[in-house]
């Protein structure tokens, strides 16, 4: 039984449970996952179509920048030509580490919503109140995400690409 049908009948603590056995969403295929690590640029390309929703997923991930910067995306239609990177998580030190997701609804369609809870998180338990939504168009659908530091280069953690 899946977890939204356990949680419809009133069963959440085993959703919770059931959730917490996988490392991946509850209802959600892992696509890919990758482990930047000296490059300036994450990129999932060829993204097939055969979802409604997207979720990247974001553990451990920092950068070397001397300086704080902050986390891009930017999205393509075709893998080549990409959409001004827009901000995605607030300007962090390359001590600390960015967890969290982004979610990318309706990526098949011409137009839709990103929502991203990204943290700069250095210690467990940690949560934090960071939130964004923006909206994209990309006539054809998202075919390619780039994820980028806008300084320096990744130089740890681990970003997976789920859909739904």
């Amino acid at each position: 039984m899946s977890a939204p049908d356990l949680i419809a009948r009133g069963m959440a603590s085993a959703a919770l449970r059931q959730s917490r056995a996988s490392a991946r969403p509850p209802g959600w295929t892992q696509i890919a996952a990758i482990a930047p690590t000296g490059t300036a640029l994450a990129e999932f390309t060829a993204i097939p179509s055969g979802f409604a929703d997207l979720i990247l997923s974001l553990e451990g991930v920092s950068h070397d920048n001397a300086s704080n910067t902050s986390l891009t995306i930017a999205l393509s239609g075709d893998g080549v030509t990409f959409s001004t990177a827009a901000t995605i998580a607030a300007s962090a030190a390359a001590v600390v580490t960015w967890h969290g997701a982004v979610e990318l609804c309706r990526y098949t369609a011409n137009a839709g919503m990103g929502k991203a809870a990204i943290g700069n998180l250095a210690t467990t338990p940690a949560s934090a109140s960071v939130s964004s939504t923006f909206a994209w168009r990309v006539n054809g659908g998202i075919k390619a995400v780039r994820l980028a530091p806008a300084a320096g280069l990744f130089d740890a953690g681990t970003i997976g690409l789920y859909g739904r």
